[in-house]
């Protein structure tokens, strides 16, 4: 019985753990960010507004980045990296949704570095 216990408790920290690396976005629309032709802000539901979500293809390495402001700088907190292709496809995706009116489902996954994108926003709550 103890070692049953024990088993539980094992799994139940594991899932717990999984947890804290995955992070799910209802996606609103998206605001421009002054200066950047391809760099966006996604306006992001129940996000503080010391946070902010950026997709970023212009830089040298495209991406998905979570920043957090630290005094007059926002700092990036966890980044994915993409492809050129895969980040155009992503704003694209976005403004198309945004066009239509129609929220979406952003799924970061830290630790494996992966995004899921869903048209239902079921998958995000």
């Amino acid at each position: 019985m103890k070692n049953l216990m024990l088993i539980c408790l094992f799994v139940l920290m594991s899932f717990a753990a999984h947890g804290r690396h995955v992070s799910a976005y209802v996606v609103l629309g998206e605001s421009e960010l002054p200066g950047w032709d391809y760099q966006v802000e996604w306006v992001v539901k129940n996000l503080r507004n010391d946070q902010r979500l950026i997709i970023d293809c212009q830089s040298f390495i495209n991406g998905v980045r979570f920043e957090k402001a630290e005094g007059q700088m926002y700092v990036s907190k966890w980044e994915i990296y993409l492809s050129e292709e895969s980040c155009e496809n992503l704003i694209n995706y976005g403004r198309d949704q945004f066009g239509q009116n129609k929220n979406f489902c952003l799924i970061a996954d830290h630790l494996n570095k992966d995004l899921e994108v869903y048209e239902e926003i079921k998958f995000c709550e």
